[in-house]
């Protein structure tokens, strides 16, 4: 498949591809592992429409990916449990330089419970709780926030102040780059 996409930049963090686990596909995330959870963030390629991008984040229990076979691997869960505490409405975007703001909407927020997701508003401050269990099922949760670029090929979004299982991370600066280029989707991972 050929097409536009968002590779994220940002100083100690690989950029790696969405698709199957991460094994195909263009890279396109980026993920934040503090304490025993995941923020994962990317701007979806499905999700680019004229002028704006819609940035994802999605929270869950980090994980390891570990061999199962010759040919496959799993994910291991770090924990069963992981809360992250965020504000929303202190996110921030720009474009090549610093003096040039853009508008950066936090959307709605996504929480998938069992499988079955129910979108809500986006407040401006909000705890989240992701859960790994056999027994309760899985939950997750996915932030959505658009970006209105005004023609910009690159761009970068400022992570506020957050805290995951009550260990602090001071924030970070992801810059996105639109590239086009070839790659590979299956039908079936």
């Amino acid at each position: 498949m050929f097409g536009k996409y968002y590779q994220p930049f940002s100083e100690g963090l690989i950029a790696h591809p969405e698709d199957c686990h991460g094994d195909v596909g263009p890279p396109t995330g980026m993920d934040i592992d503090v304490g025993n959870g995941q923020l994962a963030v990317s701007v979806g390629r499905r999700d680019i429409r004229q002028g704006v991008v819609s940035l994802r984040l999605v929270f869950n229990v980090a994980y390891d990916w570990v061999p199962d076979g010759s040919f496959y691997r799993r994910p291991q869960e770090r924990a069963g449990k992981s809360t992250l505490s965020i504000r929303p409405a202190e996110f921030a975007a720009y474009g090549a330089e610093p003096t040039m703001p853009l508008k950066i909407t936090p959307n709605e927020i996504r929480e998938v419970n069992r499988g079955t997701g129910v979108n809500r508003p986006l407040p401006p401050e909000i705890q989240l709780r992701a859960v790994k269990s056999i027994n309760q099922g899985d939950r997750w949760f996915v932030l959505y926030f658009e970006v209105e670029l005004k023609g910009a090929k690159e761009f970068s979004v400022v992570v506020p102040p957050f805290t995951i299982d009550e260990i602090a991370s001071s924030g970070r600066t992801i810059k996105f780059i639109e590239k086009n280029g070839w790659w590979i989707e299956p039908m079936n991972c």
